[in-house]
């Protein structure tokens, strides 16, 4: 293992640390896990989608503004086309 300014770091660069404290802990790193999934899991009820899943990923940075006209520009919408081009397909 190389030594960069005191750290040991090894092929996890650092991410396996957890693991061995998680080895000498193994009661605090449970109920860690266990408040981390709480948390997660009292998140989820306001977790909503509409109609469009894309919508989930766009922003107001200029590649999803782009994303946005270059969706405006198609005709028909993608989604509709592949959505036909499939139900063709099927026997």
């Amino acid at each position: 293992m190389a030594r960069i300014i005191g750290l040991s770091w090894g092929i996890g660069f650092g991410a396996e640390h957890i693991g061995s404290t998680a080895l000498k802990f193994p009661r605090t790193a449970t109920l860690g896990l266990l408040a981390l999934l709480m948390i997660i899991g009292a998140s989820l009820p306001q977790l909503s989608f509409d109609d469009d899943i894309h919508r989930v990923f766009l922003s107001d940075s200029p590649l999803s503004q782009a994303q946005l006209s270059y969706e405006a520009e198609q005709s028909p919408p993608q989604t509709k086309a592949l959505t036909r081009y499939l139900q063709h397909r099927r026997p």
